[in-house]
């Protein structure tokens, strides 16, 4: 999977054979396994976690995760260091977790350090099929620390209790929303190879003698005896090759070598074992999750409709058609002939070698913005994204790729000549033979035919649908509806008087000092510079403050519990006369101090 990266594609083909020698020894690793790191994992329904959650028994975190199934959410790796608002005390001792189903239809995240805040909470995404096709979210709170500010919390203040479960909430929505009026979810995730934060932060690996390997032996040691670390499915007994789970060792090579050309160290490199390297498993399922929602996204269209032949065309390479001059008789000037962006990666959709401009280019007329297109999550205007979603002889495919070769797949239903000259590669059972991954290839592949007359037989058919417009005649798939959402409400004036008379008629010099430290501290996450999403640039402007409290009024009471806690500004460990003006300063802004 996704091996390497940049010029060294072509490296790949090379590997396939080593990959077949050792597949028996796969084979033989994964027998002795007593876990099931691969899609003969047991099957979970999302049901069936929030029934678990429901009984009055599961109280606490623990009991939650020690009461799933037995063999389901087999993938799981560790982040140390992570920019999610699941970080209060997230360190290399207490890592945040991420746990997975191994098609990515299930994923969860939860902190196992009692003293975070954090603790007791889950957050739950989880991918609904047609005729959803899109992920939705779910947050568990069970017994933990609610952000506290001299006695308050927020779900005191609202005036109840915040429900155990709470289905796509607004919270959720503020970092994983994307598409029109940021109303759907897609999962964050970093690009192949590097992940960082992560432990296997390189390639899924740890090097021998190196920090990384050193912190994750040392958390290793003490979280087998953590209740809730050990919640997650450890090898008890690991065979060769297991010893370091979920990860990988190596030993680095000298840096005047060129790793690429040893085999041994390619091997090593665990070309030939899915199950320890987590961090990629994440991002091809992911990928292929990502790939599935914006085909519907397509499809509900009916402007997608009525060019969908010619996008086609455009996957398949098709020559003697001029597809912008096509495309424009469809959809009318407003198409324009774009510009393809210089560059050599396969991977960014608007590059020449990508074969998907157009697609990219029609989704945009069609509203699909460009983070609708990545799991990136600090570059929302930027489509390229690294996946590592392996392809037939051992290419990497895009995000665009896949689209392309589901959309096709849904047309050949309806147009005559194309279901039987191709096929969808199914790249991770190919290569990874000892190992049972078909639940991943399952969700789509890169478009294979084995003869250039297939191709041009495909040709001639899209054509011939495109002239009769049978594109038109094939119905659009119905558009979701919108996402409730659940979050507590409360008004500002209620806030504002529970914060009490402590914060009221501050000394000027205070409040001016507070914004000095909030220019200081904050405003690189949350000002009008911050490379984080427009709504988390809070702190542009004394105005962009008052209208965000005004809208969700609570973020002034999390912003003093978490001031007050040190958990914010993120790591940084204030002074008092420093927090205690932060406090004054965000309060008056938020128009309080009168």
């Amino acid at each position: 999977m996704s091996f390497l990266s940049g010029p060294r594609h072509t490296i790949r083909f090379a590997l396939v054979s080593t990959a077949i020698a050792t597949s028996y020894f796969i084979a033989q690793a994964a027998v002795a396994l007593d876990i099931k790191p691969d899609c003969n994992e047991r099957p979970l329904k999302i049901e069936e976690l929030i029934a678990i959650a429901d009984k009055p028994e599961v109280k606490t975190v623990v009991q939650f995760l020690s009461a799933i199934p037995k063999d389901s959410l087999q993938t799981f790796t560790f982040v140390p260091m992570t920019n999610s608002l699941q970080h209060h005390k997230v360190d290399e001792r207490w890592p945040r977790v991420l746990r997975m189903s191994a098609d990515g239809k299930i994923a969860m995240s939860f902190v196992c350090n009692p003293e975070s805040q954090d603790y007791g909470g889950v957050e739950i995404l989880h991918y609904e099929e047609l005729p959803a096709a899109r992920w939705k979210s779910l947050r568990m709170r069970f017994e933990r620390q609610e952000p506290v500010y001299r006695g308050l919390t927020t779900s005191a203040l609202a005036g109840s209790d915040e429900p155990r479960l709470t289905r796509n909430s607004a919270t959720c929505l503020n970092c994983h929303g994307v598409g029109p009026n940021r109303a759907d979810l897609r999962p964050i995730f970093p690009a192949y190879p590097k992940w960082p934060g992560f432990f296997g932060s390189e390639d899924d690996a740890l090097f021998v003698g190196e920090r990384e390997y050193t912190k994750f032996q040392q958390f290793k040691a003490v979280a087998l005896e953590d209740p809730c670390f050990k919640t997650l499915p450890w090898s008890k007994k690991p065979p060769k090759g297991y010893e370091h789970y979920p990860y990988h060792v190596l030993t680095r090579p000298n840096s005047s070598e060129n790793p690429y050309a040893n085999e041994a160290y390619i091997r090593d490199l665990k070309t030939t074992n899915y199950h320890v390297r987590p961090n990629l498993k994440f991002t091809d399922a992911f990928s292929h999750l990502l790939a599935r929602r914006l085909t519907s996204r397509f499809a509900q269209q009916r402007d997608y409709q009525r060019v969908a032949p010619l996008l086609a065309m455009e996957s398949l390479g098709c020559e003697n058609v001029d597809l912008d001059r096509e495309l424009e008789k469809v959809l009318g000037r407003r198409y324009k002939k774009p510009s393809f962006l210089e560059g050599m990666s396969l991977m960014d959709p608007r590059t020449a070698n990508s074969r998907s401009l157009r697609l990219y280019t029609v989704g945009r007329l069609l509203g699909i913005e460009p983070d609708e297109w990545t799991l990136h999550f600090n570059r929302p205007l930027d489509p390229e994204f690294q996946t590592g979603v392996q392809g037939a002889y051992g290419q990497d495919n895009s995000v665009a790729r896949l689209v392309q070769s589901l959309l096709l797949e849904r047309l050949s239903a309806d147009v005559s000549g194309l279901k039987e000259n191709f096929k969808l590669s199914r790249g991770v059972s190919e290569f990874f033979k000892g190992q049972n991954f078909n639940c991943v290839d399952d969700l789509g592949g890169a478009l294979e035919f084995d003869s250039i007359e297939k191709q041009k037989s495909m040709c001639t058919s899209l054509m011939k649908a495109h002239v009769e417009s049978a594109g038109e005649k094939i119905p659009t798939l119905a558009v979701a509806p919108a996402l409730v959402d659940s979050s507590l409400k409360v008004s500002l004036a209620v806030v504002h008087s529970a914060l009490g008379d402590e914060l009221k008629r501050p000394a000027p010099d205070v409040v001016a000092k507070g914004g000095t430290v909030a220019k200081t501290y904050c405003t690189a996450c949350h000002g009008e510079t911050s490379y984080l999403p427009s709504h988390y640039r809070f702190l542009s402007s004394s105005s962009a403050f008052k209208n965000a409290a005004t809208e969700n009024p609570l973020l002034l009471l999390r912003a003093m519990a978490y001031i007050e806690s040190a958990r914010m500004p993120m790591g940084q460990v204030l002074v008092e006369a420093d927090r205690k003006a932060l406090k004054h300063y965000l309060f008056k802004t938020a128009g309080a101090g009168r």
